[in-house]
């Protein structure tokens, strides 16, 4: 089996962080976790997107960082992730941590908290001026 492009919103919401930070940010959910965060995508190639997926339509309650993508059913640019086959972790992509029953997406609020910590050391109060809070 092979890759394919599944459409964001439907089934999952994304959350996209670019290279080594996303790794962090994977690692740090994972330990969080106790091992088994839920469904996460590491691209291999160009800017080496780490991809978490959470349940659909939960981004849109958050205030991400700047630098980090939302990406649900709104999106308008980037409408679908590569998912590698459960069989083929390819040169390219490939499972950072492999959905579970127990587990089948990453926990929204989870994710975002690991990521507030994790880039902590280099977010800044304007970092949040003039971003609405989506909660109200």
């Amino acid at each position: 089996e092979y890759s394919q492009l599944v459409p964001v919103g439907p089934h999952f919401d994304v959350v996209r962080i670019a290279g080594l930070r996303g790794l962090d940010v994977a690692n740090a959910l994972r330990a969080a976790a106790g091992g088994t965060p839920g469904a996460i995508v590491h691209e291999l190639y160009g800017r080496e997107w780490v991809h978490i997926l959470v349940s659909p339509g939960t981004v849109a309650g958050y205030r991400w960082p700047p630098g980090i993508r939302a990406l649900g059913q709104d999106a308008v640019r980037e409408r679908c992730i590569e998912i590698p086959a459960f069989g083929d972790d390819s040169c390219l992509l490939a499972w950072h941590s492999r959905p579970v029953e127990s587990a089948p997406l990453v926990d929204t609020l989870l994710c975002h908290t690991v990521l507030i910590h994790e880039l902590a050391d280099v977010l800044t109060p304007s970092d949040w001026t003039d971003r609405p809070d989506p909660r109200g």
